[in-house]
């Protein structure tokens, strides 16, 4: 529930020089604090926190607990004040609070002693600032326990894991490709396609095993022990693991393509186990996106280069455009997605940060997927990669279709609020009054 702050951080950080995260800490973050009624004596710094998943392990350090009789309460992750905050700084903090004790902390906060964004541990709702000393005793009074379940623990893990291993989660994409070109004999623009039946596999495991509290499947313990108990080969378990994917997203491929071709199940088994201590469903955007923007730049080449508008540049035009919950949007050359995703998680913010009722919320997120997301793609790769991506991110795959949007096709034209396309050649199009020029 929102907090008002008596004073604001902004009081300890105006006209303070700070150069380093230790400065941020002693100069605003410590004064704040004490400023709402915490002592030194009620907090913890620099607590490791170890964490494995699969075959992953990093140690990490949550660098403010405050603690009410010995509990963790309050995790505080300082950044340098050149930092700027993003929602994976979030997720890295609210990650933290969830395995720093048998009970999650009620809340979490990450500042770099300028901006400062937290969230309720327990609810996802955001923040606005660090309650008071007295403020946490009585919503602490009021809360219910907050124990995680081993699946959701075991999603957290992988969470943390790959916001803190980036650049051996990108190593790892490009290895699997070359095991699949290399040793599963998949030609070089095939295996793109593969990896992404792959992945596809990986999300549905993951959000099926949150949804229906159940084991995740996607590890060569799981297929080896499925394998045994069946007389099946682990590569056949694999593929049936495709199929109820498939089946969950049908329509992502062409009747002809839904198969895994890769048929060395060696091969198969070391790409699983290279990308299973990772998340792709629980890590922030700006990850997903990085990790996806590199899994094309090794994967495809030549012409197909053209399509993709550089983040930062889709980030500023979304931006800019600010699209609107009730507004439809659309893509009509969709590249891998970036302009689709990025409107998609503008908007899902706004929702998610509405202070609304969570069953409306529910309501109008599935409205914004179900109706309010469109793109075509005239290549057929580059649209089943739009799709895996939209999952990905969240969701809204279901209205992205193959075709050339200049000789019409799936669009229902004159429908659209807001036209996202790739610089310079076209521009960023509101509707006016004029629908039927869209």
């Amino acid at each position: 529930m929102p907090v008002s702050l008596t004073p604001p951080l902004s009081d300890f950080s105006t006209g303070v020089a700070v150069h380093s995260e230790e400065d941020a800490k002693q100069k605003i973050i410590m004064p704040y604090l004490r400023s709402l009624g915490y002592s030194e004596k009620e907090m913890r710094f620099e607590n490791p926190i170890t964490v494995q998943a699969g075959s992953r392990k990093v140690t990490l350090y949550s660098d403010i607990e405050i603690l009410v009789d010995g509990r963790p309460e309050i995790i505080i992750d300082a950044k340098k004040p050149s930092h700027t905050i993003n929602d994976t700084d979030v997720l890295q903090v609210t990650s933290y609070a969830k395995l720093v004790d048998v009970q999650s902390a009620y809340c979490a906060f990450v500042t770099n002693g300028h901006d400062l964004k937290g969230v309720n541990v327990s609810t996802g709702a955001a923040m606005p600032g660090i309650p008071s000393k007295n403020q946490l005793i009585s919503s602490l009074s009021r809360r219910p326990k907050n124990i995680l379940t081993g699946i959701q623990l075991r999603e957290v893990r992988s969470t943390l894991v790959t916001i803190m291993s980036q650049d051996v989660l990108y190593r790892v994409i490009k290895e699997c490709k070359d095991i699949i070109e290399k040793q599963a004999l998949i030609r070089s623009d095939q295996s793109f396609k593969e990896m992404t039946k792959i992945l596809l596999v990986k999300m549905n495991e993951e959000r099926r095993a949150l949804k229906e509290a159940r084991e995740n499947r996607f590890s060569r313990q799981w297929l080896q022990v499925s394998a045994e108990a069946s007389g099946a080969q682990q590569l056949e378990v694999f593929r049936k693991l495709f199929e109820e994917a498939t089946n969950k997203y049908s329509g992502i491929y062409d009747d002809d393509d839904v198969s895994i071709q890769i048929k060395d199940e060696d091969a198969l088994l070391k790409v699983v186990d290279r990308l299973e201590p990772f998340s792709f469903l629980g890590t922030g955007d700006d990850i997903k996106g990085a990790v996806y923007e590199i899994f094309l730049k090794t994967t495809l080449r030549g012409e197909f280069d053209q399509y993709f508008t550089p983040r930062e540049l889709v980030d500023y035009i979304v931006e800019a455009s600010d699209p609107q919950y009730g507004e439809r949007f659309v893509d009509p050359a969709a590249g891998s997605g970036g302009f689709l995703i990025k409107a998609f998680t503008h908007v899902n913010q706004v929702l998610q940060t509405s202070g609304r009722p969570a069953h409306d919320i529910l309501v109008d997120e599935r409205e914004l997927v179900e109706k309010h997301i469109w793109g075509q793609e005239a290549d057929y790769d580059l649209h089943v990669l739009t799709k895996i991506n939209m999952i990905m991110h969240g969701d809204g795959w279901n209205n992205i279709y193959q075709g050339d949007s200049l000789l019409g096709g799936h669009l229902p034209y004159g429908t659209f609020d807001l036209v996202l396309e790739n610089p310079p050649i076209h521009h960023i199009l509101r509707q006016q009054s004029r629908p039927e020029e869209l």
